[in-house]
């Protein structure tokens, strides 16, 4: 595992994303442990301080745990709820990638392209082309609810809040949702 220099994300994150990528292939499986630090500090070429804040956001993302004194452990259950990544991964190995989304915001896209765009700076994938169309609301305009639905109730959607702002429509609101 390398870190690609021309990547403009800081060091960390590379770092966090390498791993998120081995974690979410099984490379590492569930409830395997992750290498000590110092290893991995080597295997990267980083300080130990760059592991660190790396594998915070791996805990924070909910893919590892941490365990005083017996090291980092993946998580038993990683797999996340859309399953979006197998099929950007087998997009991506073709030469020509074609991908329509559609969806509240574009976040659960760019978190399943990221891994394959770090494949495509390391060489490791290829495609002559790639086109991407996204098909997102318009957040200036009311969104239409089901009937049935009640005033002052929120719904969560891709870690967003939709608010009632009016009978019959929603208005996003991109703030962080409470858990």
């Amino acid at each position: 595992m390398r870190l690609d220099p021309d990547d403009p994300r800081p060091p960390f994150q590379q770092v966090a994303a390498q791993l998120r990528a081995a974690i979410l292939t099984r490379k590492f499986a569930p409830g395997e442990k992750l290498p000590s630090g110092p290893e991995l500090a080597k295997t990267f070429g980083v300080a130990r301080q760059t592991i660190q804040q790396a594998i915070r956001i791996l805990r924070d993302d909910g893919l590892i745990v941490s365990r005083q004194g017996s090291g980092v452990f993946v998580r038993e259950k990683t797999a996340r709820p859309v399953g979006l990544r197998p099929h950007i991964e087998e997009a991506f190995k073709r030469s020509e990638v074609s991908i329509d989304f559609a969806g509240f915001s574009g976040e659960t896209l760019h978190g399943a392209v990221m891994e394959a765009l770090d494949n495509i700076r390391a060489g490791r994938l290829t495609p002559e082309r790639i086109s991407i169309r996204l098909l997102l609301p318009d957040t200036n305009r009311p969104w239409s609810l089901p009937a049935g639905w009640t005033t002052g109730r929120m719904s969560r959607c891709s870690g967003s809040v939709l608010k009632r702002s009016s009978p019959g429509t929603l208005r996003p609101s991109w703030t962080r949702c409470m858990s």
